[in-house]
């Protein structure tokens, strides 16, 4: 694992992170488990609420920064987490706070499988004027 994708990841043990000392301008913001999340909201049920509520703290970190964001990464569907999706909304409405602030927007979906099947792509109706990259891991 490189250094920057040691930094950006969430799956490496908080401990471990310290005697790295990945890079300091990497933050994290919560993900909007509809199941599982710190607002106790069931996401599956008000998935508009959870959505705003997971924006609103993103919006909230980017003005914290002073609107100084290099780019904003998600795993829409956090593979290593249980297959989680969150509410169809929030990507949406991230992908609208992306071009608002012009922040980057990095959608991996490595282990989701982006690209296997262009019609099958999760997040479409939300970046149908976005460009695309692709990358395929090894």
């Amino acid at each position: 694992m490189t250094y920057g994708a040691l930094s950006a990841t969430g799956i490496v043990d908080p401990n471990v992170k310290e005697v790295i000392h990945p890079i300091k301008d990497v933050h994290f913001v919560e993900y909007p488990d509809p199941y599982r999340n710190s607002w106790g909201i069931d996401g599956y049920e008000n998935p508009t609420e959870l959505s705003n509520r997971a924006l609103d703290q993103i919006e909230k970190k980017v003005k914290e920064l002073n609107e100084d964001v290099a780019g904003i990464i998600i795993e829409p569907i956090q593979g290593d987490a249980g297959v989680v999706v969150p509410p169809e909304e929030f990507m949406k409405g991230l992908r609208e706070l992306t071009e608002e602030y012009g922040i980057v927007f990095v959608d991996e979906e490595v282990q989701a499988g982006m690209g296997r099947n262009p019609r099958k792509l999760k997040w479409t109706k939300a970046f149908q004027e976005a460009r695309l990259q692709r990358a395929k891991s090894k």
